[in-house]
C-alpha cells in the first residue's frame, strides 16, 4: 500500500502544474492552488490545543450547502468542541467561510499529497472525519486510519463516471476504504454501487439525500435583506422573473437567445443569471452587449433598470433569487455536467425547468418528473 502511495505522490505533483495552467486557461484564481500548498499557521494550530476537532470536508459550493445544517448543529450540541470545515474551490471556501464565528473554523484543505496531508492532520488532531459524498482521496484516508482517526461518509453517491473509474481498480478501493467506519448513502443505487466496487454491506446505510434537509426557513434578518434584493433590482408585481441558477459555458448563450425571442412577446419580462462561477461573470457580459442588451451586477446597483439582465456576483444568494422567481431554469444541464440542485427552488413552490443531464440527481429529478413537478427539456432549442 505504502509503494502505491508513493507512486500516487509523484502522479498527483507532476499534475499539480498542468491543474494550474488549466485554472489559468479558465480564468480561475491561482491563489486557491497557493493555499493549498499551505500547511497550518502557527496561529491558527494553537486554536485547536485543548480542543476535541470534528473535521467535516465539504469539496465544493453545493457540499458545503448540503453541509450547512449539519455543520449548525454540531455547532449547537458541541459548544465546546471546534467545527472545521475544508474546502477545494474558491465558491465553497467561500460560503464555508460565511459560517465561521463561535466554534466553526474553514480551512483550505490541501493537496493530497502525503508530506502535506501528515502535516495537516497532525496539527489539527482531529477526533473525527466526515466526508460529504464520496471524496476517497488515498493519502487522506491512508493517514486517518494510520492515527485511528475514525471516518464517516455522508450523503454517498457514486456517479455513472465515478463508479465505472472505481470499479476498474476495486482491489485498491476495497483497501483504500477498509479504515471508514460507515457510508450513509442516498440511495438503493447508491447502496449496490458502494458493494460493487468492494465495500461491504455492513458498513453501508442508506438514509436518503441530505439536500432534502438543507433547505430552511428565512429568518427575520434574511426576510429583510430580501426586502432590499427586490428593491435594488427593481421588482415589481407585474414583473415576470425568469432566473438562470447555476450556469456553465454555452447556457448562457442558450438562455439569452431564449429570453430575446421570449421578450418579443412578453413585455414584462426580466431575466437574472447566477453563474456557477463568478469569474465568468465578464465573459456572460460580452455575451450580453453581443445581443445590444445591458447588464448590471447585482452587488453593486440601488435600483436596477428595468431592462437590464440582472447578474448575481455574490456567493451564497441564489436562494434569495429563487424565492423572488416566477420561473428558474437550473443550470449544468442542458451540457453534460449533471445538473445542480432542484430542491432550493422548489421549496418556493417555482416552476422549474432543466435539461437533460441531470445525472448527479438522477433519483430527486425522477421524483419530480413523477409527480409532474418539473419540465424537462431534451435540447437547448427547446
Amino acid at each position: 500500500m505504502k509503494f502505491l502511495l508513493i507512486i500516487y505522490d509523484l502522479i498527483f505533483i507532476l499534475c499539480i502544474p498542468f491543474y494550474c495552467a488549466l485554472l489559468a486557461f479558465k480564468g480561475k484564481l491561482i491563489r486557491q492552488v497557493f493555499d493549498r500548498f499551505k500547511t497550518v499557521s502557527k496561529e491558527t494550530a494553537s486554536s485547536f490545543m485543548g480542543h476535541d476537532v470534528i473535521w467535516l470536508h465539504a469539496v465544493s459550493l453545493g457540499e458545503v450547502s448540503t453541509a450547512k445544517s449539519l455543520v449548525k448543529q454540531l455547532s449547537v450540541r458541541y459548544p465546546h468542541k471546534i467545527i472545521l470545515i475544508t474546502t477545494i474551490t474558491s465558491t465553497g471556501k467561500a460560503l464555508a467561510q460565511s459560517f465561521a464565528g463561535n466554534n466553526i473554523i474553514s480551512l483550505s484543505m490541501p493537496f493530497d499529497v502525503s508530506f502535506l496531508i501528515a502535516s495537516f492532520i497532525k496539527k489539527i488532531n482531529p477526533k473525527m472525519l466526515i466526508l460529504m459524498e464520496t471524496e476517497l482521496w488515498p493519502n487522506l484516508l491512508y493517514y486517518t486510519r494510520r492515527r485511528t482517526i475514525p471516518v464517516f461518509v455522508l450523503n454517498a453517491r457514486l456517479s455513472d463516471r465515478s463508479f465505472t473509474k472505481y470499479q476498474a481498480c476495486s482491489w485498491f478501493i476495497k483497501r483504500l476504504t477498509a479504515g471508514i467506519a460507515m457510508f450513509c448513502v442516498q440511495s438503493e443505487l447508491d447502496r449496490d454501487r458502494c458493494k460493487g466496487i468492494g465495500i461491504p454491506s455492513e458498513k453501508i446505510t442508506i438514509t436518503g439525500n441530505m439536500k432534502f434537509d438543507a433547505i430552511e426557513e428565512f429568518d427575520s434578518s434574511q426576510l429583510q435583506e430580501l426586502a432590499r434584493m427586490r428593491e435594488s433590482i427593481a421588482l415589481d408585481s407585474h414583473d415576470f422573473l425568469i432566473v438562470a441558477g447555476s450556469t456553465h459555458p454555452k447556457e448562457e448563450e442558450y438562455v439569452l437567445d431564449a429570453f430575446v425571442q421570449l421578450k418579443k412577446e412578453f413585455n414584462n419580462l426580466r431575466l437574472l443569471i447566477a453563474p456557477r462561477h463568478l469569474e465568468r461573470l465578464e465573459s456572460i457580459e460580452t455575451l450580453i452587449a453581443a445581443r445590444h442588451m445591458t447588464s448590471v451586477r447585482v452587488s453593486g446597483v440601488s435600483r436596477a433598470a428595468k431592462d437590464s439582465i440582472l447578474l448575481l456576483d455574490t456567493i451564497g444568494k441564489l436562494r434569495f433569487i429563487y424565492s423572488l422567481a416566477n420561473l428558474v431554469f437550473v443550470g449544468g444541464s442542458l451540457v453534460p455536467v449533471g445538473g445542480h440542485n432542484i430542491l432550493e427552488p422548489a421549496f418556493f413552490s417555482t416552476p422549474i425547468i432543466v435539461g437533460p443531464y441531470m445525472h448527479n440527481f438522477r433519483q430527486i429529478t425522477q421524483e419530480f418528473l413523477l409527480h409532474r413537478a418539473l419540465l424537462q427539456v431534451q435540447e437547448s432549442a427547446q
